[in-house]
């Protein structure tokens, strides 16, 4: 995240970065913002072992399903 301008230690710090910024921001200013960093983040977990380890969670789950579908409750 940082090379993507966003130094900060972790995500919650970058979503708190985020959300003192956009206070003083118009609604539509702070929804652009708050997307471009979420883009980032994106970006960055691709990158990154979250990413990696994503990947392998769903070859896994693929495999294991062999196409059935897998939900998941909260």
């Amino acid at each position: 995240m940082a090379r993507a301008g966003h130094p900060h230690p972790d995500p919650p710090a970058t979503q708190d970065a985020v959300a003192r910024k956009a206070a003083g921001l118009t609604p539509i200013e702070a929804f652009k913002a708050e997307k471009r960093v979420a883009v980032d983040e994106s970006r960055c977990a691709r990158r990154s072992s979250l990413g990696a380890a994503a990947r392998e969670r769903e070859t896994y789950y693929r495999r294991l399903g062999a196409g059935s579908r897998v939900t998941m409750t909260l």
